[in-house]
Parts: structure tokens; sequence; C-alpha cells
């Protein structure tokens, strides 16, 4: 599998709140260099094969983000603060169609897609 390290990338399992590649030609075995925003406030630093492995266990952690992955931000409580929904929808469309029945249980929801960033309020 081929990752392109000019776009959008995510971990596979991870508590990266967002990934920066710095460079993919760093000299050595793992070129690809990656700060990850950590859930604690705090950026780490990364060093990756260009296939995305971060040792020699063979396992992959790295792939490119699919361009039309969207999450879901909302919050219960007016003025409160927002929380990330857990799952990921393949179509704003299919987050759409989830959502039919419990818009009334949020105070207010933000469709977020995942490749860029790209925002849609949906409430």
């Amino acid at each position: 599998m081929i990752i392109d390290w000019t776009k959008p990338v995510r971990r596979k399992v991870s508590n990266c709140q967002s990934v920066r590649v710095i460079c993919s030609d760093k000299k050595g075995v793992y070129p690809v260099v990656i700060l990850c925003l950590a859930n604690d406030g705090n950026e780490y630093v990364q060093s990756v094969t260009l296939d995305g492995r971060e040792d020699r266990n063979g396992r992959i952690y790295w792939e490119n983000v699919p361009e039309e992955e969207w999450a879901l931000k909302y919050n219960k409580i007016p003025d409160g603060l927002y929380s990330m929904g857990d799952s990921i929808y393949s179509s704003l469309q299919e987050l759409k169609d989830r959502l039919r029945n419990l818009y009334h249980c949020y105070n207010s929801l933000i469709a977020i897609r995942l490749s860029d960033g790209k925002t849609e309020i949906l409430k």
C-alpha cells in the first residue's frame, strides 16, 4: 500500500487529534517525519517508513484519510463545550440519515469532512 504523504493522513489507532507531515525525505530507514497533536495538547514527533510503518514489526499504522469520510461534532447544552462523536461516516448523507431522529437531542451539530476539515452546520 502506498501512502501519499502530500495528502491528509491519520494513524489507524491513535489519540492524535490532528497530524502534520513535516517531510518525507529524511535520511535513514524512517524518512517521514510527522507531528501528532495528542489529546493532552502536546505535539509529538513520529518518524515512519514511506509505507507507514513505525517499527520493524511489519504493522502499518498510517493511512491516507478517505476524501469523503465525515465525523460529527456536537454539544447538548447551550453554550457548552463541543464533543466529537465516536462514529465515522462514509458520506455526509449517511451522517444526516443516521441523525434524522436524533436532532432533538442536541443543541448544535457540525459535520466535519476529515480529509480537509470542511464543516457543515446541521443544527
